[in-house]
C-alpha cells in the first residue's frame, strides 16, 4: 500500500523531537520529585500502549502511531482500536508542537483515511484534520486546499474519458451509476448474486484498504472539515467562496439553468476558473447536487459573523435568492 509503505519511509528517518517554545520550559523536570507530585498533563485511551503522556517534549513518535494505525485490519472487531488511535493522534495534533514533515504527513494520512470505505473512522479523521489545522494552520492548509478542489473535479478512471464541447479534456468516475447497477442487479437476483470480491468474503467481512467510497462520500466527508473548523473557512474563505461558486455554475445551475438569479447576480463571471469544467445532468444526478450544496450552506453557517467572509454581500444574495426555491429531499 502507498500509504504504509510511505509511513514506513518516514519511520526509517531518526525521529524528530517536539517542537518546544523554550518559555513553556518546565525547569522542575530535572528535580527529584516523585512522580505523583508532577503536573497532570491531557490524557489519552489507556487501552493504546505507548510513551508517558505527562509532557510534550523529546522525541514526538506520531509516525509510529500512524504506521500501527495502517497496519491495524479494517474490521469492526477493531473500531475501537482504530478510533482509540485516532484520539490519540488528535491530542498530538492539537498540541502545535509537531515538527512540520509529521504534522504535513498526519494531515495527509487522515486525507486519504477519508477515502477508506470505513464509514466509523471519517469522523475521527475530521477531527485529527480539525486539530492539526488549527493548531498548525500553515504548513498544513495547502493540502487540504488540494484535497478541497480535487473533491470539486471530475474523478479519472482509465476507460472513462470525456472531451466537454469547449474542449476542455477531462476524466469522470461511473462510481455512483455502477452503485446503481449493482443495486439493481442485486435486487433482481434476489440477493442471490454476489457484487462483492471473493477475496473479500474469505476475510470474514474484513474491509480492504483498497476498497474506496463513492465520490459524492468522499466530497461531504472532506468538506466537512470546513464545517468543523469554522476559523479556517473564514480565514481561508477566498478560496472556499471561489469553490463555491465554481459548484454554482458548473454543477448546481446544470439543474437550475433558468433560474433568473443566475444571470442576475452574474455567477458566471465570479466563478471563473479554467481548471474546472462544467457537469451534464448525466454526471451529476439531483440528489448528488443537493448534498454538495448542503455541504457549502452548512460551512457557512458554522462561520460567526459571515461579513468577514470573502464576497459577503454576494454570498447575502445567493442566499437570499435561495430562500424562494422548493427544498428538495
Amino acid at each position: 500500500f502507498v500509504r504504509l509503505q510511505t509511513l514506513a519511509i518516514l519511520e526509517s528517518f531518526p525521529t524528530r523531537p517536539f517542537v518546544t517554545d523554550h518559555a513553556d520550559l518546565d525547569l522542575t523536570d530535572d528535580l527529584d520529585e516523585e512522580p505523583s507530585q508532577r503536573p497532570n498533563a491531557q490524557s489519552v485511551p489507556d487501552d493504546i500502549s505507548g510513551p508517558d503522556q505527562s509532557t510534550f517534549s523529546g522525541s514526538c513518535n506520531i509516525i509510529s502511531m500512524l504506521s500501527d494505525l495502517e497496519r491495524t485490519p479494517i474490521v469492526l472487531a477493531n473500531e475501537r482500536r482504530i478510533t482509540s488511535l485516532l484520539s490519540r493522534v488528535e491530542v498530538f495534533s492539537r498540541t502545535g508542537k509537531l515538527p512540520i514533515v509529521y504534522a504535513e504527513a498526519v494531515v495527509c494520512h487522515m486525507l486519504g483515511l477519508l477515502h477508506v470505505k470505513f464509514a466509523p473512522i471519517w469522523a475521527s479523521a475530521v477531527k485529527v484534520i480539525v486539530a492539526v489545522s488549527t493548531s498548525q494552520e500553515g504548513p498544513v492548509w495547502p493540502y487540504i486546499k488540494e484535497a478541497l478542489e480535487q473533491s470539486m473535479s471530475k474523478l479519472s478512471l482509465p476507460n472513462n474519458k470525456v472531451e466537454t464541447t469547449d474542449g476542455c479534456k477531462t476524466h469522470y468516475t461511473a462510481s455512483i451509476s455502477r452503485h446503481y447497477t449493482l443495486c439493481n442487479s442485486w435486487e433482481s437476483a434476489e440477493g442471490r448474486l454476489d457484487i462483492f470480491s471473493s477475496e473479500q468474503a474469505e476475510r470474514n467481512s474484513q474491509i480492504s484498504r483498497y476498497s474506496l467510497t463513492d465520490e459524492l462520500t468522499i466530497f461531504e466527508n472532506t468538506w466537512s472539515i470546513c464545517e468543523n473548523a469554522p476559523n479556517l473557512t473564514a480565514t481561508k474563505s477566498k478560496v472556499i467562496v471561489h469553490l463555491f461558486l465554481v459548484f454554482l455554475r458548473a454543477q448546481y445551475y446544470v439543474f437550475h439553468h433558468d433560474e433568473p438569479d443566475l444571470r442576475e447576480l452574474n455567477i458566471a463571471a465570479n466563478a471563473v476558473d479554467e481548471r474546472f469544467c462544467d457537469w451534464s445532468k448525466a454526471e451529476l444526478g439531483r440528489k448528488s447536487v443537493q448534498k454538495k450544496l448542503e455541504c457549502f450552506l452548512k460551512a457557512f453557517a458554522a462561520v460567526k459573523g459571515p461579513q468577514q467572509l470573502y464576497k459577503h454581500k454576494l454570498l447575502l444574495q445567493i442566499s437570499t435568492a435561495m430562500l424562494g426555491n422548493a427544498d428538495h429531499r
